[in-house]
Formats: C-alpha cells, sequence, structure tokens
C-alpha cells in the first residue's frame, strides 16, 4: 500500500497493474501522467513479491 499511495500516484499504480496482467487500461487523465520507469521497477518488485507470496501460500503458480 505503500506503494500504491506514495507521491500521489494511485490511479497511475492501478492502471498500469492493470496492464501488466494483460487488460488494456489506457493512459491516465490529465494532468495525471503515466508511471516513470523507476516507479514502474519498483512497483514491479512489490507485485512479483505478492504473487510469490500468494502462490507459496496457495500453491497457484500460475499468477
Amino acid at each position: 500500500m505503500q506503494v500504491l499511495e506514495q507521491g500521489g500516484k494511485f490511479i497511475q499504480s492501478v492502471k498500469y497493474g492493470v496492464e501488466r496482467r494483460g487488460l488494456p487500461a489506457g493512459i491516465p487523465r490529465l494532468p495525471l501522467k503515466p508511471l516513470n520507469k523507476d516507479e514502474k521497477r519498483e512497483l514491479d518488485q512489490v507485485i512479483d513479491r505478492m504473487n510469490a507470496t500468494i502462490a507459496a501460500i496457495t500453491g497457484d503458480t500460475q499468477r
């Protein structure tokens, strides 16, 4: 949640996460701007860790 809420980029983070799952989300409406490469990398790390944790708990390797 810290990554999602820091810097006021919640919407951009959600849109990027949706795109990562293969669903088109489009770009944020102005005046919002998409995440930059560093922000995407940080969110990728959080999502990857979350998916690994869920897989370890459930035995689901499809994430």
